[in-house]
């Protein structure tokens, strides 16, 4: 067993910290006087979401509330407190289908937080970050694990990714090729909050990110981006399809244009003129409690989104690249000049597609099977294809509709292999001679090819019935 930290103690070198951290105060710092730590303590600038928009809500059923997925793009919005009159409105006019936001600062830590978080239908289990996970008694007892330890690796397993993205409200000035972006506050000066667990949305919003970044030494603050949702097929790990809600973050022009080069750097420019006057540098990460947790929880803002599985090594390192990417745009001195974007960046950023991703979602759908290696991959993408392509790669270049049309097919073929595969061995380990039979039909032809396995598996079971006919018929059994 690991160490276990009580909570009552967490609190006191929490104490401890506050009281450490007013040793350090200027006279011009903000403060708060807190009883806990004898004294003041630094008060910074952080967020405080008005709402909260989701994929989801609390319906009523029976005579209680079920939480409800999404199903047809709606957005909805969680305002208890009416606070936020205007973030409804800016969604109505848009039929609640989809919100023009603007990141609050350039780097993504000011304003994404991402917790673990374990629950069921109707409370909170447990929550956590990358340095405890606390757990939730029935009966509200609180026991905390320390990162590291046994214990926090089998609860964090066993949790879903709650992320949280800040954002303020934006929309276009004027019309045409002269309109403006604009930063708007309907609700007084505040920001939203942006609740999802889906993986893909994720990725989709961090490659966004990468993708301005890359664009723009790392400036993104102010720029306009069109949130929506989208509905993507996708296997989860046991295999079973789902059609999921997933959020997708794109910079598009207003009204009928365009996103062209010329049109992106007059979009990007304006927005981060916009971003920089509102001089935003000392604003602080923000960070939820579990009570702000268990709220989402009630209110329908936590739901469950289906992902495929990352297949292959490396994930953790491939983590750690992006972070450090991230960091290293943000440390590079800022440029005035607004990049040209290629053709790829451009698609990418007015459609929220994002190749890396089909391509790791489809490698996700054929692991553990032959198609991963270089000569099954192309001869499935042909058949799926009826020849049209001859490599995976050629299909993500042709972009998300074609990506989605091949995954669709390869998590069908992929099924159809796995059956036939699963029924040749279990045939085939009845008797010797059912094994020879599999082995010489497979002999000389390629073991990914579903035609040659279902010519196979039919040999297997007209031969199998005929030895159940012999021995039907009382005579010596025809394979002993």
């Amino acid at each position: 067993m690991g160490e276990l930290i009580k909570q009552d103690d967490r609190e006191q070198q929490q104490h401890t910290e506050l009281a450490q951290a007013g040793d350090i105060i200027t006279p011009d710092a903000p403060v708060m006087l807190d009883p806990y730590a004898a004294g003041a303590v630094p008060l910074g600038g952080q967020l405080d979401a008005l709402a909260t928009i989701s994929a989801g809500r609390k319906v009523k059923r029976g005579n209680g509330y079920v939480p409800q997925v999404s199903r047809d793009g709606t957005i909805y919005v969680h305002d208890p407190e009416g606070r936020a009159p205007g973030l409804a409105e800016a969604l109505a006019e848009h039929d609640h289908k989809r919100l023009i936001i603007a990141f609050p600062g350039h780097d993504w830590r000011q304003f994404v937080q991402q917790r673990f978080a374990r629950y069921s239908a109707t409370r909170l289990e447990g929550y956590g970050d990358h340095e405890q996970f606390t757990v939730i008694g029935p009966k509200g007892e609180r026991t905390v694990y320390p990162a590291g330890t046994r214990e926090y690796e089998l609860e964090v397993k066993n949790s879903k990714n709650a992320v949280s993205v800040y954002f303020f409200l934006a929309r276009w000035a004027g019309d045409g090729p002269d309109a403006a972006p604009q930063i708007y506050w309907p609700d007084g000066f505040g920001v939203y909050r942006l609740r999802f667990t889906s993986r893909n949305s994720l990725r989709n919003l961090l490659d966004t990110i990468r993708k301005l970044q890359g664009l723009t030494a790392g400036r993104i603050a102010g720029v306009p981006i069109e949130l929506r949702l989208v509905y993507r097929e996708v296997a989860d790990t046991t295999g079973v399809r789902r059609t999921v809600p997933v959020w997708t973050f794109t910079l598009r022009p207003p009204g009928q244009l365009a996103l062209t080069n010329e049109t992106f750097r007059v979009i990007v420019q304006r927005g981060l003129e916009a971003g920089e006057s509102l001089k935003l540098e000392a604003l602080e990460p923000p960070t939820e409690t579990l009570e702000d947790m268990e709220q989402a929880l009630l209110r329908g803002e936590l739901l469950e989104e289906s992902v495929p599985v990352e297949a292959g090594r490396g994930r953790a390192r491939k983590a750690h690249a992006m972070d450090a990417e991230f960091e290293r745009l943000g440390r590079e001195p800022e440029q005035p000049a607004v990049l040209e974007p290629d053709e790829g960046a451009l698609e990418q950023l007015s459609t929220g597609y994002v190749p890396e991703a089909w391509t790791r979602n489809w490698f996700a759908a054929v692991e553990g099977t032959p198609y991963r290696e270089d000569e099954a991959r192309a001869w499935l993408i042909g058949r799926l294809t009826d020849g049209q392509y001859d490599s995976l790669a050629a299909v993500i270049e042709a972009g998300e509709d074609a990506a989605q049309e091949v995954y669709n097919k390869t998590l069908e073929a992929v099924e159809t292999y796995r059956r036939l595969t699963a029924n040749i061995t279990a045939i085939a380990g009845e008797h010797a001679v059912y094994k020879a039979a599999a082995l010489d039909c497979l002999r000389g032809g390629k073991p990914y090819d579903l035609g040659l396995l279902e010519q196979c598996l039919e040999q297997l079971e007209s031969l199998k019935r005929t030895h159940a006919e012999v021995d039907d018929a009382d005579q010596p059994p025809l394979l002993q």
